[in-house]
């Protein structure tokens, strides 16, 4: 029996949902893998069709958007731009939400075609079978996350890499002053600190003390869309769903932690740990 349904759609991390896509054109016929480099050019998946006449190279954006967050003709005009960098035949973006008119007008004399949520909806239930069949339980579809709010941290954590929120920096021989901080406090980072974050690769991360040495914020830049995945995939796995802001921008709220992850369309992102508890004390 089939469930798709586009709240569960929103639901899936960019990954899981590019996974589901290439799952549905491998289905169709298509010869059909995702791109993992960060430097794809805004390409998530190409698909090959084999057949005579219709066949060809297909370069296909996947856009996990929510409801009434519509995708506008700047995107569009991206798309036709990588298509011809490309050699395909033809563009293909995928959305679970809709498209302005200026998309849609622009589009209307190019080989594009505009998928809306609802009909990735009508292939997927004509296509596949059911969602929960398409993504094992390690994804976090349908497990015991699903009994947290949306956006509330699962396993909150109580320090990032053995510095606990509130702790002095003075008990931290390791950490580097690097400059103040925008709050009289320090920025520091610390001697041979890991630059991994799950599979990703990342700058070296930035620690914040208040006025009072108090530790209350960790800051990680990195850079490129495949890192940007694998962050949102690390933080969805350990602390369960966010709160999806749009523009690739998505947040978690804690009783006494705030995670805040965001990406500037292919350039750089950032990631935000910090501890509500200390903000009114600044």
């Amino acid at each position: 029996m089939n469930n798709f349904n586009l709240e569960a759609l929103q639901t899936l991390t960019p990954i899981e949902f590019e996974n589901l896509v290439q799952t549905l054109l491998v289905k169709m016929g298509f010869n059909a893998s995702t791109t993992k480099a960060s430097g794809d050019g805004g390409i998530d998946i190409i698909a090959i069709n084999e057949q005579p006449i219709v066949g060809g190279k297909y370069v296909i954006q996947c856009k996990r958007y929510a409801t009434g967050n519509n995708i506008g003709e700047p995107v569009i005009r991206e798309l036709y731009g990588v298509m011809h960098a490309e050699n395909a035949n033809k563009g293909i973006l995928i959305t679970t939400s809709d498209f302005s008119k200026q998309a849609i007008v622009f589009a209307q004399d190019k080989a594009i075609e505009l998928i809306t949520g609802q009909s990735l909806l009508n292939l997927l239930n004509k296509y596949l079978d059911d969602l929960s069949e398409n993504f094992s339980s390690d994804v976090g579809y349908e497990t015991d996350e699903d009994l947290f709010e949306e956006g509330t941290i699962r396993n909150e954590p109580p320090d990032f890499r053995g510095v606990k929120w509130g702790d002095s920096l003075h008990n931290y021989k390791d950490m580097v002053f690097i400059r103040e901080g925008g709050m009289g406090g320090s920025i520091c980072n610390r001697v041979a600190d890991s630059k991994r974050l799950g599979s990703a690769t990342t700058d070296t991360p930035l620690y914040f003390f208040d006025q009072q040495s108090r530790f209350y914020q960790v800051r990680i830049d990195y850079h490129g869309k495949g890192n940007y995945d694998a962050i949102l995939s690390y933080l969805f796995k350990n602390y369960g769903k966010p709160l999806d802001y749009g523009d690739y921008s998505y947040g978690w709220a804690g009783e006494k932690i705030d995670i805040w992850l965001t990406y500037d369309k292919g350039l750089t992102g950032l990631l935000s740990l910090h501890t509500n508890q200390l903000i009114e004390k600044f």
